[in-house]
């Protein structure tokens, strides 16, 4: 609104709604990719140096590692550009909520013992992630203590909270006024 250019997409004979989506889905797109090649050369490159080091049976990649840390990161991507996307049909200046989700509630709650982490996006991601196998995981901090739940209720949790956050945010794109401040 600032730059005064949301005014001339407003004015278009298109359903406000599409113009939220369409700028969703070219930045979830960009998101997407470069997380999840990102992702793949980093499972790919921990796998082919554990086949060249002897290492320890506790500290190898576990078998489909890569392929689960590549859909954990583009889902985290999508929901995260999601929520930025949703804050900032509500507010002026979303990022600063957008940061205390993500420090406080993610790095804090997240890692917080017991069912507490259930409130984070984190814990769904790190059950896509260890699908079962906390053993190969279990010197590492908050693994060993999570209490699991199966990939696909963890992907289909998150499939949910991404359909509520893409609705809500349609549906204030298209009932908001938004008006011009001086």
């Amino acid at each position: 609104m600032e730059s005064k250019t949301l005014t001339y997409l407003f004015t278009r004979p298109v359903p406000r709604w599409t113009l939220f989506l369409g700028r969703w889905a070219a930045s979830a797109l960009i998101v997407a990719v470069l997380l999840g090649v990102s992702a793949w050369w980093i499972g790919f490159d921990a796998t082919s140096m554990a086949e060249n080091v002897k290492l320890r049976p506790r500290h190898q990649v576990p078998d489909g590692f890569t392929g689960r840390f590549v859909v954990a990161s583009v889902l985290s991507g999508v929901l995260y550009t999601t929520m930025a996307a949703g804050l900032s049909t509500f507010m002026k200046r979303a990022i600063i909520v957008g940061l205390s989700y993500a420090f406080v509630l993610e790095m804090v709650v997240g890692n917080m013992p017991g069912s507490t982490m259930r409130l984070s996006i984190q814990y769904y991601l790190r059950n896509i992630i260890l699908d079962g196998e906390v053993k190969a995981f279990s010197n590492f901090g908050p693994f060993s203590t999570m209490e699991l739940i199966t990939p696909s209720e963890a992907l289909l949790r998150l499939g949910l909270v991404l359909i509520a956050l893409l609705v809500s945010g349609c549906y204030v794109v298209q009932r908001r006024q938004y008006v011009l401040s001086s």
